[in-house]
């Protein structure tokens, strides 16, 4: 369920009741439309994934989490050339391996906050480091190498497409990352072909 929800203020202040000296930060949690259980988040909104359009070589090289209530200052509504176009994202995942349920769904994200002072997402593991709290871990994504380049993203393991969005709107599209041992990547450890995971971690500093 898409929300900026009324009780935004409520949940914000019990975050900053309940966070140490240390202070708080945020992330957000690619794929899923509500904050982890247990671990002491915030929601502060939940939205849509949005990016460059895929063909596009110029714009945004970020995902975006957009608000489902958008403001505006002066516009205009003609179409314009000389524009950043913005694109729904869509989940690219038919081609075996993990989340195949998802394929053309459009993807959702939430942006929480918890009462620690740092948070990291680390690539390629499924555990945090000692002391610190795992908010949530997933799957490591990002476009297609033959498409524009945009950040890679950890898309939660339990992700969640908007219901009713199957249609192929090729958007900024969203594909899983795997390991190529014949560009220089370390192998072993890493593994040729395999899609790589990653963990969402928070910590106050010591």
């Amino acid at each position: 369920m898409i929300m900026l929800g009324k009780t935004l203020t409520v949940l914000l202040a019990v975050a900053f009741a309940t966070c140490s000296a240390s202070g708080v930060s945020n992330y957000v949690r690619w794929g899923n439309s509500s904050c982890p259980v247990g671990t002491g988040a915030a929601l502060i909104y939940s939205g849509f994934v949005a990016g460059t359009w895929y063909g596009n070589a110029g714009g945004g090289s970020n995902f975006l989490c957009l608000p489902p209530d958008p403001e505006w200052h002066s516009y205009d509504d003609s179409l314009n050339g000389e524009r950043a176009r913005l694109a729904g994202g869509e989940f690219q995942t038919n081609q075996h391996g993990p989340l195949l349920d998802l394929h053309q769904t459009d993807a959702l994200c939430s942006v929480c906050l918890v009462p620690r002072a740092t948070t990291l997402m680390i690539p390629a593991k499924t555990t945090c480091p000692s002391g610190w709290t795992r908010e949530y871990i997933g799957y490591l994504m990002t476009e297609k190498y033959t498409h524009h380049r945009a950040d890679f993203i950890c898309v939660d393991e339990g992700a969640e497409g908007e219901f009713g969005s199957e249609a192929n709107d090729n958007g900024a599209l969203i594909y899983h990352v795997e390991g190529r041992c014949n560009y220089n990547l370390p192998c072993p450890p890493y593994v040729n072909g395999r899609e790589l995971t990653c963990v969402v971690c928070s910590a106050n500093p010591k």
